[in-house]
């Protein structure tokens, strides 16, 4: 079945209409893609798919893998907050303008998932900050400075990971909800980009 012919039949059995837009028509900066179960998203760049690359499209740009996303469940009290690893590829300082090392899977068991495993140094890795639980509210707390103004589960932190169970203390990322609906805050920093950035909301939303 077609990508059209699906649309077409989720249009009349929801009463709501779908547009379909061409990547040539709309350039895109990154696409981001989750497996079944929204447990992993993958974030790439504009480049094609290498299994796609071939005939006339044998010429075209692979596409670089930006960022892994794994969310896993804590066994913890209550309604737990998700346990949370970002990878992104590590940045090389050595030239006089900092560059992020490319990484271009080639095939489903290529890209981050191995890098970590084979090439640790190539690869920025970074987890959620835990939270604490208050007995007395029964819900889990972190500290946003203010910058967070409403409980919430989508509510998170990440912190570096510098060694196999070391972490940083300072925090590269934090994302929230505020007091209005459907209004949230998004703070981040160096050497995660907004494109990282947006990314990992965009992931902590629809998972």
């Amino acid at each position: 079945q077609s990508r059209e012919a699906a649309l077409a039949e989720s249009a009349k059995a929801t009463g709501r209409e779908h547009a379909v837009y061409s990547e040539k028509e709309f350039p895109y900066v990154a696409k981001l893609r989750c497996d079944f179960g929204k447990s992993n998203f993958i974030m790439f760049d504009s480049g094609g798919n290498p299994r796609d690359l071939a005939g006339e499209r044998a010429d075209e740009r692979p596409r670089a893998e930006l960022m892994l996303v794994n969310f896993k469940r804590q066994m913890m009290i209550g309604r737990s907050p998700k346990s949370i690893t970002l990878l992104v590829p590590s940045v090389d300082e050595e030239g006089d303008i900092p560059e992020p090392l490319v990484c271009r899977p080639m095939n489903k068991n290529d890209g981050l998932k191995r890098w970590v495993k084979e090439l640790p140094d190539c690869v920025s890795s970074f987890v959620n900050k835990n939270p604490e639980y208050n007995k007395e509210l029964k819900k889990y707390l972190l500290s946003f400075g203010g910058r967070i103004t409403k409980a919430s589960v989508k509510n998170f932190q990440l912190i570096r990971q510098t060694g196999p169970s070391a972490v940083s203390s300072e925090i590269t990322l934090q994302f929230g909800r505020r007091q209005a609906k459907n209004l949230f805050a998004l703070d981040f920093s160096y050497p995660l980009s907004p494109v990282h950035a947006f990314g990992i909301a965009m992931s902590i939303i629809l998972n």
